[in-house]
């Protein structure tokens, strides 16, 4: 185990999850708001990077809304947004969205509750914990039927809840995937989302930088296919993990931490 104390003197700038590292949705997690104010401090750029359908500015409210002065962090990225450039280019007729909460989703022009009329199928959030599994296959059954293309906007595999882990977006486009369906991924742990951060951070070439977040399959893969050094925070949805639960997800998946923290406080 190490302190995030220690990273700061290794590395020029910081990539941060969210969800699970910074807060739980509903408060934020002890030394957060310090580890934040300690790479200010240091002059260590940090860019927030998550897997939420929601735009930069609605996840800046929200931490806001949470304690967190706009002014920790040079920038928000998120697969909501990178997932409008997507949708644009394919252009579809309709869309069927599946989505937390009722609210429009941005990017979506022809929204359509009709699987029959769907041109694309969007994956921005789940209501799991009040949508079963079952219900959601039945969902998309007429639309495998029909071979209508997928775009995840959240990869998340699971989210945190108040009645604990449920099934994430990921987890409904794996479904979908399983059931015959094409899928087209946004975020984490995908490439572009990792390349739009690092611009973001403004570092020059070569320097060194450490992604943070509570996810092997997403932070620490997809640290990992970037080319880049991965811390894992033991909250959110590894707050149960024990050093040798890592150690046998380093030698099934090959996920490997560059570095293990309990927390950041």
């Amino acid at each position: 185990m190490i302190r995030f104390a220690d990273l700061l003197t290794r590395y020029d700038g910081f990539i941060f999850d969210q969800y699970g590292v910074l807060h739980d949705g509903q408060k934020q997690y002890p030394g957060a708001v310090e580890a934040l104010g300690a790479c200010a401090a240091a002059g260590k750029p940090v860019v927030l990077v998550t897997n939420s359908g929601r735009t930069a500015d609605a996840n800046a409210e929200r931490l806001q809304r949470l304690g967190y002065d706009p002014s920790l962090f040079a920038a928000i990225v998120t697969s909501g947004d990178l997932a409008v450039d997507k949708i644009e280019a394919l252009a579809p007729r309709a869309v069927f969205t599946i989505a937390r909460g009722s609210e429009p989703v941005r990017g979506v022009a022809h929204p359509t509750s009709d699987a029959a009329k769907a041109g694309l199928l969007l994956i921005a959030g789940s209501e799991a914990d009040r949508v079963s599994e079952a219900d959601y296959r039945a969902m998309l059954e007429p639309l495998v039927a029909r071979d209508v293309a997928a775009l995840c906007s959240n990869p998340d595999l699971q989210m945190l809840t108040e009645d604990g882990l449920k099934p994430g977006a990921g987890q409904i486009a794996a479904w979908y995937e399983e059931m015959g369906g094409r899928v087209t991924y946004v975020g984490k742990p995908w490439p572009q989302i990792y390349e739009a951060a690092e611009r973001a951070l403004g570092l020059r070439s070569g320097r060194r930088i450490c992604c943070v977040g509570d996810s092997m399959h997403h932070d620490i893969a997809g640290a990992g296919r970037a080319g880049l050094s991965s811390a894992l925070v033991l909250t959110g949805i590894s707050a149960a993990l024990h050093p040798d639960d890592i150690e046998r997800m380093t030698r099934d998946d090959g996920l490997r931490p560059t570095h293990v923290l309990r927390s950041l406080a």
